[in-house]
């Protein structure tokens, strides 16, 4: 969803170093990006210690995603050529799945701004897994939800640590270049890269409905 779907990665890094300077925390964006992996219970316990709580866990971290929410509001809008692709895909009855580290705040949050729920036949978000990106377990719950085997399905991803997971998971995986360059992934073993939606529909992966 974060990065994929929407365009929103910048709020989150700006919601998590408001977050973090409110918690007498000050850390530069490379200092973050090293602990910002898995899921919001294991970035917290790196950041904060081993030894935070469960329900410190959950007020901090609906405190940061509040704040988060707060400032994306007024800019939440969907990736261009999306909801066009995503016709195309149900025009074909392709299946398709939303696998998100967000929690269902962050869902619901996006799913009632932008109306596209209805477009997905399984969605998953971060209080459905134990183990967080890069390792594949959304990817692979993903694929068991559907039914389907991991070798019949693309994940589109934004992040190094997705694109991580989906190559894991052993599926065919397009950068979305929200987040990085696609110089930035060049060593990553991908299908595409792609900046927008537009006319996605025509690449040969899905003119062809194999997945």
């Amino acid at each position: 969803m974060d990065g994929t779907l929407i365009d929103n990665m910048t709020y989150h890094e700006e919601s998590w170093m408001e977050f973090l300077h409110n918690h007498g925390v000050f850390m530069t964006s490379e200092e973050f990006d090293k602990v910002h992996k898995g899921t919001i219970t294991e970035v917290l316990r790196k950041i904060f210690g081993q030894e935070l709580d469960v329900a410190n866990i959950k007020k901090m971290a609906y405190e940061k995603e509040s704040l988060y929410r707060e400032m994306y509001a007024p800019h939440i809008k969907e990736i261009d050529g999306l909801f066009d692709f995503l016709d195309h895909l149900r025009s074909t009855d392709t299946k398709i799945a939303m696998a998100t580290m967000s929690d269902q705040h962050n869902v619901s949050f996006v799913m009632e701004s932008i109306d596209m729920r209805s477009y997905f036949d399984v969605i998953i978000s971060s209080e459905h897994i134990t183990r967080g990106k890069p390792h594949p377990e959304i990817f692979l719950l993903a694929a068991a939800k559907l039914g389907m085997p991991s070798s019949s399905i693309a994940v589109f991803e934004d992040s190094k640590v997705g694109i991580t997971a989906g190559i894991a998971a052993e599926m065919d995986t397009i950068a979305v270049l929200t987040s990085h360059t696609e110089e930035t992934l060049s060593h990553f073993n991908l299908v595409a890269a792609i900046r927008t939606y537009v006319g996605l529909e025509r690449h040969e992966l899905f003119s062809a409905n194999i997945i």
